[in-house]
């Protein structure tokens, strides 16, 4: 019987919460609740990264909860302009690959095995007048392997590391302390 009771008063607690609207996470500025990803310059060499973070980015806003991404710049609130700066590749990790026996000097052992590819984005929101809201550089993230094709490695890195950039910029946006119109 009590326990009866217990199961009624958990499920009055639920109904009233779902009734109340109770929104989990994080709340976001009415400012920057419809956003337009307006333009992505790319200044490496590299050709698909502007279309590679235009796509991370159009994710990340779909993702987040009281984000919404307008396909018109007049329905927007805010637009956010993008630049891929730079690329760095490097050695992230090496490994003995040959023994003594293998090896004319000691310093052939040691073979790169994973490689860190860093992407520097800046970006800067605007707000519907054009005035700037905000403005940071973020720096994406990924790891390669070596692979016999390391361009096929390469791809997989950039996409990684630019979605890990559009998670930087949307978080940075999200949680930007912008004042109240």
């Amino acid at each position: 019987m009590k326990s009866l009771h217990v199961i009624f008063l958990a499920s009055v607690c639920m109904l009233f919460g779902a009734s109340c609207q109770y929104q989990w996470g994080r709340r976001v500025s009415p400012q920057v609740s419809r956003i337009f990803v307006d333009e992505i310059r790319n200044e490496t060499l590299e050709e698909p990264l502007a279309r590679l973070l235009r796509s991370a980015l159009t994710e990340q806003v779909s993702a987040l909860p009281g984000m919404r991404l307008e396909t018109a710049a007049e329905q927007a609130t805010c637009h956010v302009d993008a630049t891929v700066k730079s690329i760095q590749r490097r050695s992230a990790g090496r490994a003995e690959l040959r023994d003594a026996k293998a090896r004319q000097k000691d310093s052939d052992a040691y073979q790169t095995v994973l490689y860190r590819v860093e992407i520097r984005v800046a970006f800067v929101l605007h707000d519907q007048e054009g005035a700037e809201l905000l403005s940071r550089d973020v720096v994406g993230t990924a790891d390669a392997p070596r692979m016999h094709d390391l361009g096929l490695a390469y791809q997989a890195a950039y996409r990684q590391a630019l979605d890990d950039a559009a998670r930087q910029i949307v978080d940075a946006i999200a949680d930007a302390p912008l004042e109240e119109p």
